[in-house]
């Protein structure tokens, strides 16, 4: 299980926040200071998308707060899931209607 608290947090909140309580400046080399990572582009990306769809960051995080495993594309997550719960995998839980068999 990945706990993080500070996802619910805006990055700006976060920055001013620290600003407020004089947080010290830490020097780092690994989270993001590097040139062409993918953090800078994703988070370019969620900067578009939030000034078309102001909504799209809380969808975002919404959505992996429900996560169905036979929606997923993982195949032997299904399974094991199905055999945790006596489930079928291949059944909505809330309506009961047939999902799509890859076999």
């Amino acid at each position: 299980m990945v706990i993080r608290p500070l996802c619910y947090a805006a990055e700006e909140e976060i920055a001013a926040f620290a600003d407020a309580m004089a947080f010290p400046i830490v020097p780092c080399d690994l989270c993001g200071s590097q040139p062409n990572l993918r953090r800078k582009r994703v988070k370019r990306l969620l900067a578009e998308l939030s000034a078309e769809h102001p909504s799209v960051k809380g969808n975002l995080l919404h959505a992996l707060g429900r996560v169905v495993p036979s929606h997923l594309l993982d195949r032997a997550l299904a399974e094991r899931t199905a055999q945790a719960t006596g489930a079928d995998p291949w059944l909505d839980a809330e309506d009961g209607r047939g999902r799509l068999r890859t076999k």
